[in-house]
């Protein structure tokens, strides 16, 4: 626990420094050198930049040549500078596209504002059932499994438990062991329970959809996204579901090694339950010791599908929000090429090569639109 709230100390000074370095440099790299002319006559800015080629070059070393660019910014898109001051809810956002098909424009279509409403109410709904209904059943078997069945009039020796059911047994040991110390520390463990794998993922399941639907200006969406980023990292739901598939892969081996160790050790207890199982007196699992045999109940697979439509819609909504993060910081140089920004410059006189060029060259990573182009639709751009 002091590792995990000491990290989010650590991410947010780390964000903070991002913050403050993306204030003194708008390019990736280390070029960086724009200057900028105010508004001229005819009410356009105009922007000198500068590019490098060795084309009429004869001495070996690279040409700087001065450009000007006029940017008009009539021309800019809906969803431009004023971003940062408007609310405007994600799934009515206008994506503008700046590379490949530059210039056009896409927004979610209804029918995805409808699955990503239905998911979030599936991944809600799902987790709240897999909390109720049991998630897992063991079964006690041998010699300790019959004078259970016996202790219980008859009754199969089986005893199912969801993740509920599992608290509630925790808070019974406390009170078995009726001691201060018992009662913090299971107290602990429940509240720690209950808050990573009941509470984050509904939480979380809400404010992703929140995210989606609600209008919020760029300081609320950043916010948001921080929040979320901190509940993702305590969201423990798939870290229970590996620690059950694991303990129902593994139980069966380690109750072998609780208590049938040492009866095997015992000839007479051996020959005892060869002869009661040969002269159908036990069936041959109940000649034994003991034995634990688990099974996976519905309220696991009910976890598995919310759990699966919950990381669906975390990624989907976070990489709309990257991108219109994104897509607000780039609006505010809509000269920039797809790959290379031509209003930069290495700082320095002693570029000696195409090399330096070649490192300014930025590698796009898939963006929402990219990743969900089916789901979006295109729009007439404005011009």
């Amino acid at each position: 626990l002091i590792s995990q709230i000491n990290s989010h100390f650590i991410t947010h000074y780390h964000r903070k420094i991002e913050e403050k370095a993306r204030s003194h440099k708008h390019v990736v790299g280390d070029i960086l050198e724009v200057e900028s002319i105010p508004f001229d006559s005819s009410g356009t800015d105009t922007v000198v930049s500068f590019t490098i080629d060795s084309n009429d070059n004869k001495s070996g070393k690279d040409i700087i040549k001065r450009n000007q660019l006029v940017h008009d910014p009539a021309k800019a898109t809906n969803h431009s500078v004023n971003d940062d001051n408007l609310c405007v809810a994600l799934h009515s956002y206008r994506f503008a596209l700046n590379w490949g098909e530059k210039g056009q424009i896409l927004h979610a279509r209804p029918a995805t504002n409808t699955l990503a409403a239905i998911i979030g109410g599936l991944a809600f709904l799902f987790i709240t059932c897999g909390c109720i209904v049991p998630c897992i059943q063991i079964e006690t078997v041998g010699i300790i499994g019959l004078m259970i069945e016996s202790g219980q009039g008859g009754a199969p020796a089986k005893q199912k438990f969801s993740i509920l059911g599992i608290f509630g047994s925790l808070w019974t040991q406390a009170v078995f062991l009726d001691n201060t110390m018992d009662y913090i520390g299971h107290i602990f463990l429940i509240g720690i329970f209950t808050f990573t794998m009941v509470f984050v993922p509904l939480l979380l399941a809400s404010v992703l959809l929140f995210m989606w639907f609600a209008p919020l200006d760029s300081f609320r969406r950043h916010q948001l996204h921080t929040f979320i980023d901190i509940l993702s990292a305590w969201q423990y739901l798939e870290v229970f579901l590996l620690a059950l598939v694991v303990m129902n892969w593994q139980i069966r081996e380690l109750s072998v090694w609780l208590l049938n160790k040492y009866c095997v050790m015992s000839e007479p207890l051996v020959a005892m339950f060869s002869t009661m199982a040969h002269n159908d007196i036990l069936s041959v699992p109940n000649a034994q010791c003991l034995l634990f045999v688990s099974n996976l109940e519905p309220g696991a697979f009910l976890l598995v599908i919310g759990s699966m439509m919950l990381a669906v819609l975390h990624h989907f909504v976070l990489h709309a929000v990257v991108q219109q993060k994104k897509s607000c910081e780039r609006s505010k140089y809509s000269n920039r090429r797809d790959s290379i920004d031509i209003n930069c410059v290495k700082r320095g006189k002693d570029r000696s090569s195409k090399n330096d060029l070649i490192k300014a060259i930025h590698i796009r990573r898939p963006q929402f639109t990219d990743i969900y182009r089916n789901f979006l639709v295109y729009e007439v751009s404005m011009k």
